[in-house]
């Protein structure tokens, strides 16, 4: 860490008073500490390759009065800062630093921080980097005999996010139940911002005590509700999102089919019905269909025309014929779905994306279409 000769110095001689008083046992009393705009700090963490570089310009630094004599004083705190130049931070409020069990009420707001800067840091915690964004925070916290309270308001400006491998997608998608992409899609508004509000709590005198695990369980439970809140207001009610409690990622239902036809049924009817209202309300959403016959359906063709007799020579051809044809059966249920989404609800086809259709021998479900994020 780099910066400015002056601010060094105070810094220097602060931490000195602190040391010694500490150590003897002295009282130790800061009547007034102010630092104008003359203060420069530059952070380099060469930990990451490349190393992270920040600049960090101090335009105003006030601390009021410190007195070891008087634990639970208040002291009151205002900072002013910019971070490489275009970020904006300010802080206020007060904190009783030197109290057994820290108080403080404090309110910070940063504007304007470029996320990428910060994508290193991301990839290396969460196996997520940061493509693109901006972000405004706003925070209000207080502590009390050292239990926390408080709320982090979070505005995202076109952020974008990619997995540092197929396996971090993997386990992005188990934590919050859809890949990614999904998710960010679902949380942005008309314009493209994400507007999320985080609750903090803890106790900080506890050793066990970390503000990255507070933030992290937050953030999962704000993004596991607001990803879900769409599927529970379009879907639940009619009990078409399955997997939802049991941890495990959520998934819609299938839209359901007559046995051997590219009928759906009623449920199936009503899921489609779900699924157009759904894509209606979220439109930066897009998803999978993928048509799917089983063994139902075998049965059903069978009663229609039986296969020859297995000693017949005419038996593989009937067979490949079977499957070929319950195999054709699958794509055409997915074709239906889309040109239903399509034509009776509005939906274009470029938001309903098709996967692998096929005939399974070993499916004792029922027939339908499945549905993916």
């Amino acid at each position: 860490m780099g910066g400015d000769p002056a601010a060094e110095q105070v810094a220097k001689a602060a931490e000195e008073v602190v040391q010694r008083a500490t150590k003897e046992k002295a009282p130790l009393r800061i009547g007034h500490l102010r630092v104008e705009d003359s203060a420069h700090v530059n952070f380099e963490d060469d930990v990451l390759r490349p190393p992270a570089r920040f600049a960090l310009k101090i335009e105003a630094f006030d601390m009021g009065e410190l007195n070891s004599e008087r634990p639970q004083g208040k002291t009151d705190l205002f900072l002013r800062a910019r971070l490489n130049e275009f970020t904006q931070i300010e802080a206020q409020g007060w904190a009783s630093p030197l109290a057994p069990k820290p108080d403080f009420a404090l309110s910070t707001s940063v504007k304007y921080l470029q996320l990428p800067q910060l994508s290193p840091y991301t990839a290396q915690a969460i196996g997520l980097n940061i493509d693109s964004g901006r972000l405004q925070i706003k925070a209000d916290a207080t502590a009390q005999q050292g239990e926390l309270q408080g709320v982090i308001n979070l505005v995202a400006n076109s952020l974008a996010l990619t997995p540092a491998s197929a396996e971090i997608a993997g386990q992005a998608e188990k934590t919050i139940g859809v890949p990614i992409n999904t998710a960010l899609n679902l949380l942005e508004d008309s314009e493209g911002k994400i507007t999320l509000s985080l609750p903090l709590s803890g106790n900080l005198a506890s050793p066990s005590f970390d503000f990255g695990d507070v933030i992290t369980l937050a953030m999962t439970n704000v993004v596991k509700g607001a990803v879900l809140a769409p599927f529970k207001m379009a879907l639940l009610p009619l009990n078409l999102l399955v997997d939802a409690a049991s941890g495990s990622a959520p998934k819609l239902a299938p839209i359901t089919f007559d046995a051997n036809t590219i009928t759906p049924d009623a449920q199936g009817k009503t899921i489609l019905a779900s699924l157009a209202k759904l894509l209606q309300e979220e439109e930066k959403l897009t998803v999978q269909v993928c048509g799917r016959t089983t063994l139902q359906d075998r049965t059903a063709a069978l009663a229609k025309q039986a296969l020859p007799p297995e000693s017949d020579p005419i038996y593989p051809v009937a067979v490949a014929d079977l499957r070929a044809g319950l195999g054709q059966l699958a794509q055409s249920r997915t074709t239906a779905v889309r040109q239903a989404l399509d034509e009776q609800y509005g939906i274009r086809r470029g938001r309903v994306l098709e996967c692998r259709s096929y005939f399974d021998d070993q499916d004792n479900g029922p027939p339908r279409v499945e549905i993916k994020f």
